[in-house]
């Protein structure tokens, strides 16, 4: 879906770069998602480069958008180097916030924090079967997610969810794709 070089749907938001001695490892050009002094519940995930905001791209090829939500998965490549305590990554198709997937891994399963940071880059993977509706119900359907197209924008956005104040949060991302599984 992006790539930023051979695969560049990228339409707005965050800084992009290609600097290895900031983000080691990259192979190109990432967007950089940064974000300072977000005070808690603010969504306000247009503001200062907080986002990754594409043009349409092709999520599932429309000959299989019959296949159910557990075939496929979105994986981006992300690089944090600074520790990640706060605030969520949540993405949506097409500016949509009927569905949306949260990542945010310095949340452990017993909701205590450990502070993120990355070796280098490392794959995320998310199952479109974790594209949720605000009550937590996953979309029943490819096309109640994607459209009978299969297609749309994507934007990958960070917002403080949380109760307290986002003092600095920056990830390098790459690679955002569409993968089936099964």
């Amino acid at each position: 879906m992006n790539n930023y070089d051979n695969i560049n749907n990228f339409s707005w938001g965050s800084g992009t770069s290609n600097s290895s001695a900031t983000y080691p490892g990259n192979t190109g050009y990432y967007g950089i998602m940064k974000a300072s002094n977000v005070p808690a519940g603010d969504g306000s995930w247009w503001n200062d480069g907080r986002s990754i905001n594409t043009n349409s791209a092709q999520w599932i090829p429309q000959a299989n958008m019959k296949d159910t939500l557990s075939h496929y998965v979105l994986k981006f490549e992300i690089s944090v180097t600074k520790p990640w305590t706060n605030g969520s990554i949540q993405i949506v198709k097409d500016y949509s916030w009927t569905y949306s997937a949260l990542y945010h891994p310095w949340k452990t399963s017993t909701g205590a924090t450990v502070p993120f940071t990355t070796k280098g880059w490392q794959t995320v993977t998310i199952p479109l079967s974790n594209f949720v509706d605000s009550k937590g119900f996953p979309a029943p359907t490819l096309s109640d997610l994607l459209g009978s197209a299969g297609a749309g924008a994507i934007n990958v956005t960070f917002t403080n969810d949380g109760s307290s104040t986002v003092q600095n949060f920056e990830a390098a991302i790459d690679n955002i794709r569409v993968v089936r599984v099964k």
